[in-house]
């Protein structure tokens, strides 16, 4: 079929750019996945790249998308006579050639993923092709795109600040790129075996990276809202869009009807705790639509999610400290629908506390509660 045509060009290929770079897909390879993606916008062609071939085409795109390692803190050095690490030198002996070839598959790696992101975007909207991923491969392939490249990126592996400077220049190619593995990551958590492995540990196996990427993408909004900086609206748009994807993803981990996790209350509970401690001060923010303009979609899945941590007895006493109420007082007041009314049944959970039901009456919240969540 025309999908499984056009799918058997999207591999990866190790001189793909001119420079040798061994773990970037070639520009054919990519505008191959571009118009693949674009194809599975039809359902009947989407139905066609999921069926009909020997070998699984939705395991193969995943199978393309470049490696990209999580990154683990360095073990310091042992300490030497003088008391002080011995730092290893930095290597001079790069010619200019080899910098822009480490350049060069950096920007490659980047706009590959986003175009590979994008395509499996369209194609795990069938639940046939996310049944046909290995659930573990998926989540070790596409979550390490959600780490932060803080300087250090594996796909550079220099410390060259000419590097790091093209590294930063790519900032908006990676945020793009982040989002678009959120969507993905998204669309497969609806399934019970790959939102059990992002859950697993208590969040370890994959959604307390999403937890601390939302966390960051929130703090980067708000740094932005008050820095003095000129900024542009496509600057804007894209982290708004960040937001909306890293927020929906993270929902997803946390509310998941009619899916069987297999966890008992304890595991349940320790999942809870570790989500918000990492990221429970940011889905606060998002509650009340203050964060870079949120989306009403973004400020309803951030409502649906604390009043998921409000079902642990446990947390209570850490909500109450984030100072949630008067966020979603006024999000119940100022939005309408879904949004409106997870914030109310939030508000209804925290009211278990007594130090936050005493809050609730202060604002003449439970009128509000009552007006908004039917008995």
């Amino acid at each position: 079929s025309l999908p499984h045509c056009i799918g058997g060009w999207v591999t990866r290929d190790g001189c793909v750019n001119g420079y040798g770079a061994k773990n970037a897909l070639g520009e054919c390879a990519r505008l191959a996945a571009v118009a693949l993606g674009n194809l599975c916008q039809d359902p009947t062609l989407l139905d066609a790249a999921v069926v009909g071939a020997s070998v699984s085409l939705p395991a193969r795109l995943v199978r393309a998308l470049p490696v990209r390692a999580l990154q683990k803190k360095e073990t310091p050095a042992p300490r030497g006579l003088g008391g002080t690490s011995l730092q290893p030198k930095p290597c001079v002996s790069h010619s200019k050639r080899n910098e822009t070839n480490a350049k060069v598959d950096a920007e490659a790696n980047t706009a590959a993923a986003c175009s590979l992101l994008a395509c499996l975007g369209n194609v795990f909207l069938s639940p046939g092709a996310r049944k046909s991923v290995d659930a573990g491969t998926l989540i070790e392939t596409i979550l390490p795109w959600l780490e932060e490249d803080d300087g250090s990126d594996s796909l550079l592996a220099s410390s060259h600040d000419s590097l790091l400077a093209s590294s930063r220049a790519c900032t908006r190619d990676s945020l793009l790129a982040s989002t678009r593995a959120c969507t993905v990551l998204a669309r497969c958590a609806r399934d019970g075996d790959t939102l059990k492995r992002l859950r697993a540990g208590a969040g370890a196996g994959g959604a307390l990276l999403v937890a601390k990427f939302l966390k960051k993408r929130v703090a980067d909004a708000t740094s932005k809202e008050k820095s003095s900086t000129e900024k542009t609206s496509q600057d804007d748009t894209q982290l708004a869009l960040s937001l909306d994807a890293a927020m929906l993803l993270l929902t997803h981990c946390m509310c998941a009807p009619g899916v069987d996790v297999g966890e008992t209350e304890s595991q349940s509970n320790k999942f809870l705790n570790a989500i918000a401690h990492e990221a429970g001060t940011a889905i606060a923010l998002l509650c009340a639509g203050g964060v870079l303009k949120s989306s009403r979609q973004s400020i309803g899945n951030a409502c649906l999610t604390f009043g998921a941590l409000a079902k642990c007895e446990e947390l209570l006493p850490y909500l109450a400290s984030l100072n949630p109420i008067p966020g979603l007082l006024k999000t119940c007041k100022d939005t309408s629908g879904s949004a409106q009314k997870n914030a109310a049944i939030a508000c209804a959970r925290l009211a278990k506390f007594p130090p936050m039901l005493e809050v609730l009456k202060q604002n003449h919240g439970l009128e509000l509660i009552y007006s908004y969540v039917k008995p």
